[in-house]
């Protein structure tokens, strides 16, 4: 993964390179002129020379003159949470530190997510089995991972370990820290919960609040992620509460909704899948995109479209917009990375349009859509 701050970029990634067993490790290396050049060295960053264990899944993160690396680690058996710290800016990382709880490798903990600020306020949240199933911890630093306060169970309001809790996003702004997952206890059929912090993630709501607001369990509601801005919290995810899945977006302020959520995609309800939203804010405009099915003709093709808001959240687009110029249904995209900056909305993807996977980029001010020419 890459993270730009200025004019450095910043990269992590697994690597197979140590060892004879194929175990990966985690890499990591900069750039000081915006990619220009890079070092000649790559710098390993798990403590495992030999490659006898393996170190997935890295999260990256940068804020100020601090760098943190997460991951999760078999080296004990089951997988293990491990952080790592730069204190400048990824020159020099510190040893990495455990931070699940109990022995070492004795239940699965995976798939870290970060958050940081440029005051030293980092907090990293993670799947963990120890109890049964899969619930979600967090462990908040103050002071750029040096101290670490004790790791506290955040999707409350089940007895541990009785449900399984997934895919955790975390964002924050000042002192507001809100995660967002999905999770199986009101049935098969999925819900979107969130927690919150006021106080950096030291401290967290007691009980897991339910982001969907149809009937508890009726339809399934998966893969969510969070932007926040201030006290407020925007969410965004699939729902198929109309039989295929639509986008939808609510925003809870200080952990308390006072509006129904919105949906954000504008075919007919239920109409094609529209699946894996991703939403991104800078100042008041919030950007949400995701892959949509509604043109495919039976191949399984999705195209990219978004829709957006420029007051915070308040009000969406009517129509929402395509991102890739191609005439809709004519091929895969995955894997989309996006990035929103001074009202121009950025998207890299996996395409196939030619045969075999390549990559597309798109560059598009907020408000404008791809186009297509019919040859």
């Amino acid at each position: 993964m890459l993270v730009c701050a200025g004019t450095t970029v910043h990269a992590a990634w697994e690597d197979t390179r140590d060892g004879e067993l194929d175990n990966p490790n985690v890499y990591y290396s900069r750039s000081t002129d915006g990619g220009a050049t890079w070092p000649a060295q790559d710098m390993r960053v798990s403590d495992d020379p030999d490659g006898k264990s393996q170190s997935l899944g890295p999260d990256l993160v940068v804020a100020g003159d601090h760098a943190y690396l997460a991951w999760f680690d078999d080296a004990h058996g089951a997988f293990d949470i491990l952080l790592a710290a730069s204190a400048d800016a990824g020159a020099h990382w510190r040893a990495p530190e455990r931070l699940d709880g109990g022995d070492p490798g004795a239940a699965w903990s995976g798939w870290p997510r970060i958050v940081a600020d440029d005051a030293g306020h980092v907090t990293v949240v993670w799947q963990d089995t120890r109890s049964g199933g899969a619930d979600l911890y967090a462990r908040t630093s103050p002071d750029a991972g040096v101290t670490l306060f004790p790791e506290v169970r955040i999707d409350g309001g089940d007895d541990p370990g009785s449900h399984d809790s997934f895919r955790p996003r975390v964002a924050s702004d000042g002192d507001h820290v809100y995660v967002v997952w999905h999770d199986t206890r009101d049935g098969d059929q999925r819900d979107v919960f969130f927690n919150w912090s006021g106080n950096h993630g030291q401290n967290w709501a007691t009980a897991a609040v339910r982001v969907d607001s149809d009937a508890a369990g009726a339809y399934d509601s998966i893969a969510p992620d969070v932007v926040v801005h201030g006290d407020t919290a925007t969410f965004a995810w699939q729902d198929a509460r109309s039989s295929a899945y639509d986008i939808y977006v609510r925003q809870a302020q200080v952990g308390v909704f006072y509006d129904p959520e919105a949906r954000v995609d504008r075919d007919a309800p239920g109409a094609a899948n529209s699946l894996n939203a991703r939403i991104l804010q800078n100042h008041d405009t919030i950007a949400v995109v995701w892959e949509d099915r509604r043109g495919d003709a039976g191949q399984d093709y999705d195209d990219l479209f978004y829709n957006y808001s420029r007051d915070g959240g308040q009000t969406w687009a009517t129509t929402d917009l395509s991102l890739d110029s191609i005439a809709p249904g004519t091929s895969y995209k995955l894997d989309f990375q996006p990035v929103l900056s001074d009202g121009v909305l950025y998207v890299a993807w996996e395409d196939g349009r030619n045969g075999t996977s390549d990559i597309y980029f798109q560059a598009l001010p907020v408000g404008e859509q791809a186009g297509y020419v019919t040859e």
